[in-house]
This record gives structure tokens, sequence and C-alpha cells, in this order.
């Protein structure tokens, strides 16, 4: 009499969780940074979760990084791109092998900003503008319109010998503007 196989039962499979292998090694990073759709000269800094620098460089050019989670620093280098030179900080991951390009984009607005001291005109001001206490740029009243961060700013005008502290200029994104500010001595 034929002995019947019955189908062998299949072995029950190891549990155990595939791990995807790291990949150790270096990876590429550059960056383009620009204002108004121009190219602009910026600094760039990266550093690990320990604070430790990782790579630096200037926009445009290649930084090789170890693979890693990185704290990425990119800072304006020419007051003539955006008078305040500002920093951009943004996280990136960079894996073995990698070859990165990142864009940043740096908000801009333009403005002139005329000094009036008692009602009158005064070219010769100089303006600081404050953010957060730190002097960030300096103005004269009544020149050509200066490419700056948008956003809010504290100022001292100095004229005829005097320093007059000046609050809330608010500079809108994207715009040109021709902004009075009014002085009594």
């Amino acid at each position: 009499m034929p002995v019947s196989e019955e189908p062998a039962e299949p072995e029950p499979e190891a549990e155990s969780e595939a791990v995807a292998p790291v990949r150790k090694g270096p990876g590429v990073v550059t960056i383009d940074a620009s204002v108004r759709g121009a190219a602009v000269p910026v600094d760039v800094r990266l550093t690990g979760a320990d604070g430790s620098e990782a790579g630096t460089g200037h926009g445009g050019e290649p930084i090789t990084v170890p693979a890693g989670e990185y704290s990425m620093e990119v800072a304006v280098t020419d007051e003539k791109a955006l008078a305040d030179t500002p920093t951009q900080r943004r996280t990136l991951t960079v894996n073995a092998g990698d070859s990165l390009r990142e864009s940043v984009e740096f908000p801009w607005a333009m403005i002139t900003l005329n000094v009036r001291i008692n009602g009158r005109q005064d070219n010769g001001a100089i303006m600081e503008l404050k953010r957060q206490g730190e002097v960030v740029a300096k103005l004269k009243s009544g020149a050509d319109p200066v490419p700056i961060s948008p956003g809010r700013y504290d100022a001292d005008v100095k004229t005829r010998g005097a320093t007059i502290a000046v609050q809330g200029l608010m500079f809108p994104e994207g715009g040109t503007q021709s902004m009075p500010v009014n002085v009594q001595m």
C-alpha cells in the first residue's frame, strides 16, 4: 500500500529583524545661497550633535563631512547683499556617498531711511539698526535703498553730537520703502 506523504510543515522562521547595514564614509554638501534670486557670498558651517565642527566652507564650494546629522549655519558675508548679514540655521542629514546640493533663499526688504530732525531733513545722520540689542547695520540718512532682512528693528540715530533711540521700525518683506524717521531735539 502506498504511503501518502503529507507535506512537511515549514520550519518556523527565526524571529530576527533585518538590520540595514549602516553605511560609513563621507558625503559631500554644496550650499547655494541667494537674495532676490541672485547668488550671494556666504560662509557655511556644519556642526555635529555634540557641537563639534565637522566642516566649513563657502557658498558654491563642496564640503566633505562624515555621514551623520548636522546643524547647518549659512551666513551672508557681504553687506551689499544684505546689510545685516543674517544667518539661517537648519538641520541636514548626510549619508555616505551623498552629493547634496542645498539652496538657501534669504528674505529681503529694500529701505531708505530719511531722518528728520525737528521737521528738517538731516542727510548727515547715521542710523545704527539693532536686533535684540545688537547693532546689525549702519545706514546713512537719505542714502540709496539698501537691502536688509525684513522685520522689526530698533535704532540709535547719531547726529549733531547726540544719540537718539528710536524703537519699532518695521521693514516689510519683498518691498522697497522710503521710511521717515522723525526725531525731536
